[in-house]
């Protein structure tokens, strides 16, 4: 089950961060999770709480999580920005590892694309380095090159069509 995140699944949030980014080879230097975790944890509660201010960030937030039977195996983070010259951006989208490919990680980015047109946002970045997997992730969303490391949805809406 999709929804929106509460306060007392910030632990869960950074679990799953800190076990998918341990599993990756886009993070080579996270291969402990309990290390990602403690480096993880403090940057989402912040976050959660406004009192992390990614760089153009405007104060409203929309975080989802994915929830199956009460433990979270999922999330995605994005807040209204004027970077670059857009409206939005994905900050966090972040699945266990033992979950991926099951359509949980696009079921979030859908959850955060209406989250961003009920707020009247509809340009949307992406910060997705050429060497990242999501990179992939993302243009199967529909989301286009800007440049070398960002991508964009010139209408999220369209994710959810």
């Amino acid at each position: 089950m999709i929804r929106a995140a509460i306060e007392g699944d910030i632990d869960g949030m950074a679990k799953v961060q800190a076990a998918a980014m341990a599993a990756s080879e886009d993070y080579p230097d996270c291969i402990d999770p309990e290390t990602v975790f403690r480096q993880v944890h403090p940057r989402i509660c912040g976050y959660f709480a406004g009192t992390l201010h990614p760089k153009h960030s405007v104060a409203e937030r929309g975080l989802f999580v994915a929830d199956q039977e009460g433990s979270i195996v999922g999330f995605v983070a994005g807040h209204l920005s004027t970077r670059m010259g857009f409206e939005g951006e994905l900050q966090w989208a972040f699945v266990h590892p033992e979950w991926q490919r099951q359509g949980l990680g696009s079921a979030l980015v859908q959850s955060l694309a209406s989250w961003f047109v009920e707020h009247d946002c509809t340009r949307v970045i992406v910060d997705a380095p050429p060497r990242m997997a999501s990179r992939a992730f993302y243009m199967q969303l529909g989301a286009e090159p800007l440049d070398d490391y960002w991508l964009s949805w010139r209408d999220v809406s369209s994710i959810l069509r």
